[in-house]
């Protein structure tokens, strides 16, 4: 390489996402089955941090709120 030029990396902070546990976040749901009702959780993919289980302290979600897709 020439003394001209210098390689420069971006560098990423991350930070444990606070709104789910490894990228998968429990949601209460309700539901019928017949003539029962009944309640419980059901896993899903953190819309958040979009199952990454982090965040970059640079990123979207900290000023947009959570990636819709």
């Amino acid at each position: 390489m020439s003394e001209g030029h210098q390689r420069t990396r971006s560098v990423t902070f991350k930070v444990t996402c606070p709104y789910c546990a490894d990228g998968v976040r429990y949601r209460v749901r309700m539901g019928m089955r017949g003539a029962t009702t009944g309640s419980g959780t059901v896993p899903e993919t953190c819309q958040w941090c979009v199952g990454r289980g982090w965040l970059a302290m640079n990123g979207r979600a900290w000023r947009y709120g959570p990636q819709r897709g």
